[in-house]
C-alpha cells in the first residue's frame, strides 16, 4: 500500500507542478495588486455580488456568455491536443490543427474581453479601436481558414456574425437616441440578447466541428 502510494506520489508530482505553479502565480500577482493600488484582498479574491452587496442575478446574462465562451476555450484546445497525436488521420494536419488553435485563442481573446469590459474602457477612441482589432483578427481569421469553414456547416457561423454586428451596431449608437426615441432601458435586452445569440452560434459551430472531428478520426476516417 505504501509502495503504490510512493508510486503515485511521483506520478502526479509533475502534474501538481504544472497545475498549482499557475495558481501561485495569480495569488502572487493578486498580492501585487494590492500592494501597488491599496484595493482590498478580499475585493480581489470574493464574488463580486457579495462585495458589492447586490442580487446574484446581476448580470445573469453576462455571465451565461462567460460560461458558453470558456466551454468554447476548452473545448477548442481540447482537440487541438487531441487531434495533435493523430496526423496521419488528418488531411494537411498543421493547416486542421492551427483552425483548432486560432479558433481557441480567438475565442479566448472575446471572453478576456468580456470578463473584464477591456471594450468599455472610458477613453477617447479606445473602443473603437478595440473593434477595429477585433475586425483585423477576424478578417486574418477568415481569409486564413475560409476552406476549412467552407467544408464544415457554415451556417451557425455567419449566424454567429449576424447577430454580433446587431449587437454591436445598436451598442455604438447615441444612449440618448435609443432612451428617448426607440426603446427606453429596453434596448440592453435587444443589445445584449444578440450578443448572447452571437455567443450561442459562434459557440455551437466551434463545438460542433471539434466533436465531428474527433468523433471522425475515432472512425478511421480522414478528416
Amino acid at each position: 500500500m505504501i509502495s503504490k502510494l510512493f508510486a503515485q506520489l511521483r506520478t502526479i508530482t509533475p502534474i501538481c507542478i504544472r497545475l498549482y505553479i499557475p495558481v501561485f502565480a495569480v495569488l502572487a500577482l493578486l498580492f501585487l495588486i494590492r500592494w501597488q493600488t491599496g484595493i482590498s484582498i478580499a475585493y480581489l479574491t470574493r464574488d463580486p455580488a457579495q462585495v458589492a452587496q447586490i442580487s446574484p442575478l446581476i448580470g445573469l446574462l453576462s455571465n451565461l456568455g462567460i460560461l458558453l465562451w470558456s466551454a468554447t476555450v476548452s473545448i477548442c484546445f481540447f482537440s487541438f491536443i487531441l487531434l495533435s497525436n493523430c496526423h496521419d488521420r488528418v488531411k494537411n494536419p498543421h493547416y486542421f490543427l492551427l483552425f483548432f488553435l486560432y479558433s481557441g485563442i480567438f475565442t479566448l481573446m472575446f471572453l478576456i474581453d468580456d470578463l473584464f469590459m477591456i471594450h468599455e474602457i472610458d477613453y477617447p477612441g479606445f473602443q473603437k479601436g478595440v473593434y477595429l482589432v477585433y475586425t483585423a483578427a477576424l478578417f486574418f481569421y477568415l481569409l486564413k481558414f475560409r476552406k476549412i469553414i467552407l467544408r464544415t456547416d457554415w451556417l451557425l457561423f455567419a449566424l454567429a456574425f449576424v447577430f454580433f454586428g446587431g449587437s454591436v451596431t445598436i451598442d455604438l449608437l447615441p444612449y440618448s437616441i435609443l432612451d428617448n426615441y426607440i426603446m427606453g432601458d429596453r434596448f440592453f435586452l435587444v443589445e445584449d440578447g444578440l450578443k448572447l445569440l452571437g455567443i450561442v452560434s459562434w459557440c455551437g459551430y466551434l463545438i460542433r466541428v471539434c466533436f465531428q472531428s474527433v468523433i471522425n478520426v475515432n472512425q478511421g476516417t480522414r478528416i
